[in-house]
């Protein structure tokens, strides 16, 4: 696990923040963690619904670009913003105190749009998967 608090590459907070932490970073992914409360407005009924999927998956996205930004080219944040998600598939939706895991795998990158290979997990099962661009707003 990496040691800092992950709202510092985060412009989200509770109860809209859907990443806990960053585990790993390296330029071919960066893999994040989240337990699933139960209360993010995003939870409906007894799991989260397909949109807090997507909003983990893009806040994943975007903790990987903060990180970049803080940590490596010691620059400030920017907001960024989801440009389109692809082949998006729900295989199952998590409940209250399941550990995601999700791993953000860039693709390509250029003058601040990111697409991105995204995978959630939840105890070694894939529960989530698309493909995910992101722009910068600059």
């Amino acid at each position: 696990m990496m040691d800092f608090d992950i709202k510092e590459v985060l412009p989200q907070r509770p109860p809209f923040l859907l990443v806990d932490k960053m585990l790993s970073y390296s330029e071919d992914a960066v893999l994040t963690q989240y337990r699933v409360s139960g209360e993010e407005p995003l939870y409906e009924g007894a799991s989260l619904r397909a949109e807090g999927l997507i909003e983990n998956m893009a806040q994943s996205c975007a903790a990987r670009v903060g990180y970049i930004a803080k940590f490596i080219l010691h620059q400030p944040l920017e907001i960024g913003y989801i440009g389109a998600v692809k082949g998006f598939k729900c295989l199952r939706r998590p409940s209250a105190g399941e550990v995601l895991e999700t791993t953000v795998a860039p693709v390509s990158e250029f003058a601040g749009i990111t697409l991105c290979d995204v995978s959630v997990h939840s105890a070694g099962e894939l529960i989530a998967s698309c493909s995910m661009k992101t722009a910068l707003r600059r």
